[in-house]
């Protein structure tokens, strides 16, 4: 118990968190902060738009199953207007190393709650048990952030995120399904399996013909121009001082077999590959630019191991289509995603009990929701899929990927999206 104590001040002091500040008054948020148990608050200066800003740092159960058991600090950004506002919990799939107004919190005029995923950054526990990085722990962690912040703030909620952080909001809407009022993410899949079907399909069917036949031929143009590129990466790796745990023939090929997916996802265009008889540079550099190898550094991956750990064990990932390329491939088995995937936690297993529950959970019961994706973004190929039995709504946004705003949606389809976060949250909305 002492080591545990002494670890939690310690932490407490590297965040630099205080419970001394300077004489706030009986009824700031500051003063309202500090009265919350296992809460640790440092002062910010607030974004624009808002009154207040603090960096939290919050004691968390590691397995919520244990409440009483080891704990470890999440991090957490608050960004006060006013306590009569409704707030927006930002699920970050990711870590959060600065507080920033999303688009959510913008266009509601609302308070923003942002929090650090479990396992990233500084919401890391020690020692760094993988078997607790789960979507119910993640859902639990954002539970107990409502209960506490709802002593502040008794209003309506609203939870949002992008990606791997719309995935955990719908993971948190799923499992304590009562918390917020209404929920709002942007190109989140729901994958069925560790690697779904839907997005083989996908990359079969998006785009046209030229298209499939412009990706696959710059691949084989890559791999055929290997031994002029390796160099190439040598120098750019020496240079930009990129380490990698593989060799630089497996790095370079692990990245000419992601290319279908990043490009979709990048939101690039054909007519920016290069040709055939392109220089060699040329084909590094684009190659580069579409799928970068900082990406497949030790470094990055080392930094991500939490989310490749969660995409090889529950969330699911993309195969690796290498049909066309086999007689230019010299692997010793099919390529897989243990090339990410944490070393001590290569043992693990794909488990795809929650993902079944929250699919059905969404389908069947998943009210209040609106579900934002981009046409060319490989995830929607694993969009959740409704059955006419919620209010749900889904958009798909023509030609766009990973990246866009609701800001970018049509007249029509903007003015639905406000229509009912107007409704399901009792506000009114100004454009």
């Amino acid at each position: 118990m002492k080591t545990k104590l002494i670890l939690l001040f310690l932490i407490i002091g590297i965040w630099g968190f205080s419970k001394t500040d300077a004489k706030p008054s009986a009824d700031d948020l500051y003063s309202r902060l500090k009265k919350l148990k296992g809460i640790y608050v440092k002062k910010l200066e607030p974004l624009p738009g808002f009154k207040e800003g603090y960096e939290i740092a919050f004691a968390q159960p590691v397995d919520h199953k244990n409440p009483n058991g080891a704990k470890f600090m999440q991090r957490i950004f608050v960004s006060h207007r006013d306590y009569s506002k409704l707030v927006v919990l930002e699920t970050d799939g990711y870590g959060v190393p600065w507080h920033k107004e999303r688009e959510v919190a913008k266009i509601l005029n609302a308070n923003q709650i942002l929090v650090e995923h479990r396992y990233f950054e500084s919401s890391k526990p020690k020692p760094l048990d993988w078997k607790y990085l789960t979507s119910w722990q993640a859902a639990s962690d954002h539970h107990r952030i409502v209960e506490i912040f709802k002593k502040i703030y008794p209003g309506k909620w609203i939870s949002s995120g992008r990606s791997k952080g719309g995935m955990a909001a719908l993971f948190h809407r799923a499992f304590y399904p009562d918390d917020v009022n209404a929920t709002l993410t942007y190109v989140s899949p729901i994958m069925i399996g560790p690697t779904d079907p839907r997005i083989e399909k996908f990359l079969n069917s998006v785009g046209d013909e030229e298209s499939h036949n412009r990706i696959q031929q710059f691949q084989r143009t890559c791999l055929e121009h290997k031994n002029e590129i390796l160099p190439l990466l040598k120098s750019f790796s020496e240079n930009q001082k990129l380490t990698y745990s593989y060799s630089f023939e497996d790095v370079f090929v692990q990245a000419v077999l992601e290319f279908p997916y990043s490009f979709w996802s990048g939101n690039h265009k054909i007519e920016q590959i290069p040709n055939q008889d392109a220089t060699v540079n040329d084909i590094f550099n684009f190659l580069n630019k579409v799928n970068s190898f900082l990406s497949l550094s030790t470094a990055q991956i080392k930094s991500n191991a939490a989310l490749y750990y969660q995409q090889y064990t529950e969330l699911g990932y993309f195969d690796y289509q290498s049909h066309h390329l086999s007689d230019l491939i010299d692997y010793a088995g099919e390529p897989c995603f243990l090339f990410y995937v944490p070393k001590d936690a290569q043992n693990a297993i794909f488990s795809k009990e929650a993902m079944v529950q929250v699919s059905e959970f969404l389908k069947n019961e998943g009210n209040n929701i609106i579900y934002l994706y981009g046409e060319f973004d490989i995830w929607t190929s694993c969009a959740v899929e409704l059955a006419g039995k919620t209010n749900a709504i889904k958009l798909i946004l023509k030609d766009k990927a990973h990246q866009f705003n609701i800001e970018d949606f049509p007249a029509d389809e903007k003015q639905l999206i406000y229509e009912a976060l107007e409704d399901w949250l009792q506000v009114k909305i100004i454009n």
